[in-house]
């Protein structure tokens, strides 16, 4: 689970980039839910559309407002909402030079919440997403969807877009594994080229070719943030074991007491990081399951 960004042209010395991409992700018995809240530079001299990249089946969900426009309610022991967890994980992102709090909607810092350079906003959007890639019958798996965004304006835009992820696309690459996994854009890319490309590509003829031609124009961000709410958040109803796996993720620990235990947060080295994770029901089977076999094992091997 983790998107791959691309622009529509050819582009040199970074005139469009990516700050930041913040990936936040509930995952449910049958599907999945990714909100992708991201901060786009375009330093050209005209609008430019962006492509997010996605492997298997995904379909967007409209959003209305973004997490700058957000203010969370006080939760008087309730459970907290998705936007409530992402609104105070990255309170200090918005409001940490307390000068501006009230005008946070116009400086986010750049890098990790630790640099005290801040970014002015000139635009906030939920754009329409379009489809650009094309799909096969709905029972069948496309090696990957292209979600475009068109008309990114002039100067640092933040976006928000969400989406979904069900039936056999969330069987192949959730329900189907003991382990599923969040990784990074280089990862994703090398998927869908060796892995998805092969298997499925035969489903869309010139899926291929369209790929080929998307990825000259990758854009990597400089920034990787990943959220993976917990069922003590409204709406999840599923808790994950998450573990880093490369070396290029951190933990991120939530100290606000109204949203510790609600989510994971991790910061990642935003080319090849990996996030192995699974469901604390599965594993709680397993050792459900090895500790009665051990128990059989121990009572065969006890002399009478």
């Amino acid at each position: 689970m983790c998107i791959l960004s691309v622009v529509s042209k050819p582009f040199k010395n970074e005139e469009y980039s990516i700050p930041l991409i913040i990936e936040s992700i509930a995952y449910h018995e049958q599907s999945a839910t990714i909100t992708v809240d991201a901060l786009l530079r375009n330093d050209s001299s005209d609008t430019i559309d962006y492509y997010f990249i996605h492997r298997g089946r995904v379909t967007p969900i409209p959003i209305a407002k973004t997490l700058l426009d957000y203010r969370p309610l006080k939760l008087k022991n309730k459970k907290p909402s998705q936007d409530d967890v992402l609104f105070l994980a990255f309170k200090d992102y918005f409001e940490a030079d307390k000068t501006v709090s009230n005008n946070y909607k116009e400086r986010i810092p750049n890098w990790f919440g630790t640099n005290k350079d801040y970014t002015r906003i000139d635009k906030i959007l939920t754009p329409n997403i379009i489809i650009a890639s094309e799909n096969c019958a709905k029972n069948y798996i496309p090696p990957y969807t292209a979600m475009k965004i068109e008309n990114i304006p002039i100067g640092n835009t933040w976006v928000r877009f969400r989406f979904t992820i069900e039936g056999p696309t969330y069987d192949c690459f959730v329900k189907q594994h003991t382990h599923f996994w969040v990784d990074g854009p280089n990862r994703v890319r090398n998927q869908i080229i060796e892995e998805d490309l092969p298997i499925r590509g035969y489903l869309i003829p010139d899926s291929e070719t369209f790929f080929d031609e998307l990825i000259k124009n990758t854009v990597t961000p400089k920034s990787y943030e990943v959220v993976i709410f917990q069922s003590e958040t409204e709406g999840v109803d599923s808790d994950i074991i998450c573990k880093p796996i490369s070396g290029e993720v951190s933990d991120v620990t939530l100290f606000n007491p109204e949203i510790v235990g609600k989510a994971c947060h991790f910061v990642a080295n935003p080319k090849d990081f990996w996030i192995d994770l699974c469901f604390k029901t599965d594993i709680d089977l397993i050792n459900s399951i090895t500790t009665k076999n051990k128990d059989i094992v121990k009572n065969h091997l006890m002399p009478v």
